[in-house]
């Protein structure tokens, strides 16, 4: 296999940067294509949990507290920031801020892992397939597709790929070091990534002060992290649970034959009554394997594909274990060890089979086309935002000083959802009123 010793001619042509960007603009057009692959309205009206709550927040207060306001225990640095821009906009039109930013977001992060990974020395077809994982993978469209609260996907997604395959010139050192700072203030568990910072060290793919900035950046942002996860009224919980563990083990195979829809993992029948009991063991032996090959590519194999491995391991989990196994978690986990195999492949055999990195493209487009839709729950307008904005409007009209509870798609938030002040989704009519398009002394009780 070939491994990484840096290409300084990657990236550095005009028609490589164009070539990028276009890549970029695929990416974030896939990202809303899968979301309104079968009603266009979807784009105005699908405004998704946090991508309004947090905005909402913005208009009840200010843009400080909000960003710093700790979220299901910690810092959300992205969102926070692209609430405050989707704050600026009449609420009507939220919807639509927040779906576009999303898309460009996962555009930007496409556009950072395809220059990433040609700068490995990876084959076209090979890099944009890796690239484009991000948004085209089937268990991105479960749930995480084109969300802005679920930034940290595709940032951690680019970051891991960045720091694996990462740049020679200063300039783009520098701004490693700030996607990683973006990165681990968006969600903590990117901490993992100081292994890969430790692997690359060892393997001198970095050296000198750089592995030690990068080190540091990751360590003040996980601080940063802690400090506001302090003030948060419900914190979050940082130590194992036995139902987190056994999540992690029992859902790692089902993430891993997304990759083939319709097929499943667990108990099942074949041939309609002959009843099949799966491995129990499965999930810790797919766990051990991507830990040993990790191991031995850090020590003796590609100083890169060590990273993707190891970083996909840990940034899944870290949040599982010590929670629940949510659905969002074993995507970056898919997402980076399925980037690994694909740039095994295109080393190992792509030079002397030309022809294979462009099937593997087609084939695995072919393949995951039936999931290509967003799942119904990732979809569904529920409410339909227009008319959740046309309801706010017609019971404020009357009445500033009524508190009302502003709902998001999908029917959120729930009866059992625990959202801690300030951040929630009950709103002052006087508050919002601006937003709305009821001006006070005119458009109240007129």
């Amino acid at each position: 296999m070939r491994r990484y010793t840096g290409n300084r001619r990657y990236g550095s042509s005009v028609r490589e940067r164009l070539t990028q960007v276009l890549v970029g603009l695929l990416a974030a057009g896939l990202s809303l294509g899968r979301l309104l692959w079968s009603d266009s309205t979807r784009l105005t009206e699908n405004l998704w949990a946090e991508d309004g709550l947090f905005p909402l927040c913005v208009v009840k207060g200010d843009f400080v507290s909000c960003l710093v306001d700790p979220f299901a225990g910690y810092f959300l640095f992205v969102p926070r920031v692209g609430a405050g821009l989707i704050s600026l906009f009449p609420m009507e039109q939220w919807a639509l801020a927040a779906n576009v930013l999303a898309a460009t977001i996962a555009g930007v992060a496409a556009m950072i892992a395809v220059a990433a990974v040609r700068r490995s020395g990876a084959s076209w077809s090979g890099s944009l397939l890796t690239s484009l994982l991000v948004v085209l993978a089937p268990i991105v469209g479960l749930e995480a597709i084109n969300v802005l609260g679920s930034a940290y996907i595709p940032l951690v997604f680019a970051s891991t790929l960045a720091l694996a395959f990462p740049p020679e010139r200063r300039a783009g050192k520098v701004a490693l070091g700030v996607l990683l700072g973006i990165t681990v203030l968006t969600i903590p568990s990117a901490v993992v990534l100081l292994v890969g910072v430790g692997v690359l060290a060892f393997r001198r793919v970095i050296v000198g002060v750089w592995a030690v900035v990068y080190a540091a950046i990751l360590l003040v942002g996980l601080a940063i992290q802690w400090l506001v996860g302090r003030t948060a009224e419900t914190p979050r919980n940082l130590e194992l649970t036995a139902q987190g563990i056994d999540g992690w083990f029992s859902t790692v195979p089902s993430a891993i034959v997304s990759f083939w829809p319709g097929l499943t993992f667990g108990e099942g029948t074949i041939f309609g009554m002959f009843d099949v009991m799966p491995f129990a063991l499965t999930g810790l032996a797919i766990s051990a394997g991507v830990l040993a090959l990790g191991i031995w590519s850090a020590v003796r194999g590609d100083a890169g594909i060590s990273v993707l491995l190891l970083s996909g391991l840990g940034v899944g989990l870290i949040p599982t274990v010590t929670g629940y196994a949510n659905n969002r978690y074993f995507v970056l986990p898919a997402l980076l060890w399925a980037a690994a195999a694909i740039l095994v492949i295109d080393r190992r055999w792509a030079v002397r089979h030309r022809w294979l990195m462009p099937t593997l493209l087609v084939a695995s487009v072919v393949l995951w086309s039936p999931a290509l839709p967003a799942s119904e729950f990732r979809s569904t307008t529920s409410p339909p935002w227009s008319a959740e904005v046309e309801r706010l409007r017609a019971e404020c009209a009357g009445d500033p000083t009524r508190t009302v509870q502003v709902r998001f798609s999908p029917d959120w938030p729930r009866e059992n959802t625990q959202l801690d002040p300030i951040t929630t989704a009950d709103a002052l009519c006087f508050a919002i009123s601006p937003k709305l398009g009821l001006e006070l002394g005119q458009g109240f009780g007129s």
